[in-house]
């Protein structure tokens, strides 16, 4: 289904709207030419989670994901839009993990090093894929790279 047919069958038509909604554990937002702090405030609202914006990223998009779930749909802003995200997890009564805060920040620049952690019982991972991929296969080259010198020099 194109976007368009699924902005017209939401009632959403024109530029500055948007809607966001939570059911049966998944989520569906819908959003033309919103900033991106203000869809992820409803985001915020409808999921009950933390969400901060980079005002380095705060641009206008337009989103259509539909009964994903908030992990996924997340990823997929982040993704769509080049951004590094990161997400905060914690352990529910229940004992599962669940997310609890999400940063968006600038995929060039940012790393989330001067991140304060807040809440101790938030366990941070990085949802930079890309940058995670580039270092692991930069790790491997340099092994690479001191096996070969270890080899020359005989000690192989």
């Amino acid at each position: 289904m194109s976007i368009f047919a699924v902005l017209l069958c939401s009632g959403l038509a024109r530029a500055g709207d948007s809607n966001v909604s939570m059911h049966e554990g998944g989520i569906s937002v819908i959003a033309i030419d919103q900033p991106l702090s203000r869809v992820m405030a409803q985001v915020a609202a409808a999921s009950g989670i933390a969400v901060d914006v980079s005002p380095a990223v705060d641009k206008p998009v337009s989103l259509s994901i539909s009964n994903r779930t908030l992990e996924s749909a997340l990823e997929q802003i982040a993704r769509e839009h080049v951004l590094n995200m990161i997400t905060g997890w914690k352990t529910s009564a229940s004992g599962s993990t669940e997310i609890a805060t999400v940063m968006f920040l600038p995929s060039s620049g940012s790393d989330g090093g001067g991140v304060v952690i807040k809440e101790p019982s938030v366990h941070w991972e990085r949802k930079a894929r890309r940058q995670f991929n580039k270092d692991k296969a930069q790790s491997k080259r340099e092994e690479k790279r001191l096996e070969r010198a270890a080899k020359r020099s005989g000690r192989i």
